[in-house]
């Protein structure tokens, strides 16, 4: 900490000392990789690795790995106790033809009925343990796919099927801290759909739901792999570009500008065209270890940039300078 120059708060202490310490394997090749480059490594990187490790969402997921551990060894278990239910019911099997063949009233007869008897109740008890942790392992498994799937819900868009804003947040971090330690560039695109209070107000909220929809559909596809789009609130959407330049997010921000202007509309009670649509994009390239306060200020200013131009358009914000 010292040598990096951070505060020893809280947070960063518990950053390093997980690191020292090698609690964790993935953040301690993190951090390795960070330490190897030229600059120093960013108090912004600590912050956004302690939010990954340490919050509530990593939590979540050592909740999940576990469960998921323990239902995997559940399921060995009952695998076990099912070869041992066919090994006793064989072995009582094999006891039942040495009886049938002993005199019916002798000695070592009463002892091998007894054995058999014991060794029926012993299968039987073997059957309702297996049943037992099978009721138990299922249920796991569902526990485990409910928390799962409460977890996309949570952050999940539900009218569009996009990241949320809370998800979108958490994103931008990751990105930020990858950013960060790999060396490599992101950008960030903020927009929004043009007059949409007035295509809301005059066609309804059904229409402009719609509208939100088809508008999403675009902006998710017109994205190169691993970014990621979200509903950033009310008609306004956000994409992380991970690895990818200033010059090359205004490519792809235009090519989803003519995407959305592409599409047409129409009230399917009546048929009339609802008319064209066009969003307004606006711009960001991050700055490394700059805060993402920054750097979504900068993206905004961009998009107000291109409603002063006239709408349906992409502006850019270069440096954090250029305000």
């Amino acid at each position: 900490m010292a040598r990096q120059a951070h505060p020893a708060t809280p947070r960063v202490y518990e950053v390093w000392y997980a690191y020292v310490s090698r609690q964790e394997v993935e953040l301690v090749e993190r951090l390795d990789h960070a330490l190897a480059l030229a600059h120093a490594v960013p108090l912004a990187l600590i912050e956004a690795l302690h939010e990954e490790f340490f919050a509530r969402e990593r939590q979540t997921e050592v909740v999940r790995q576990t469960g998921e551990k323990l239902s995997n060894e559940l399921t060995r278990i009952l695998q076990m106790l099912a070869n041992a239910g066919r090994d006793t019911s064989s072995f009582a099997d094999a006891l039942e033809k040495i009886a049938a063949r002993l005199p019916a009233d002798g000695e070592l007869r009463k002892i091998v009925d007894t054995i058999v008897l014991a060794t029926r109740h012993m299968e039987a008890k073997t059957r309702r343990l297996e049943a037992e942790i099978e009721r138990c392992s299922t249920e796991i498994r569902t526990l485990r796919q409910g928390l799962d799937a409460s977890k996309r819900e949570a952050m999940t868009d539900p009218l569009t099927g996009l990241y949320n804003r809370r998800a979108f947040e958490e994103r931008l971090r990751l990105a930020a801290a990858h950013s960060m330690e790999t060396d490599t560039e992101m950008a960030l695109l903020l927009s929004d759909i043009d007059n949409f209070k007035q295509l809301n107000d005059t066609w309804g909220h059904q229409i402009g739901d719609a509208v939100i929809q088809l508008v999403a559909s675009s902006m998710k596809e017109g994205l190169p792999p691993g970014s990621i789009a979200a509903r950033y609130g009310g008609d306004e959407f956000a994409a992380v570009l991970p690895g990818v330049s200033i010059a090359e997010a205004e490519a792809i921000a235009d090519k989803t500008r003519e995407l959305v202007a592409s599409k047409r509309l129409k009230d399917s009670m009546t048929g009339k065209p609802i008319g064209h649509m066009s969003v307004s994009i606006g711009v960001a390239g991050y700055v490394l270890a700059e805060r993402l306060e920054e750097l979504v200020w900068r993206a905004d200013k961009a998009l107000y940039d291109a409603k002063d131009a006239g709408r349906n358009r992409v502006k850019t914000r270069w440096v954090p300078g250029n305000k």
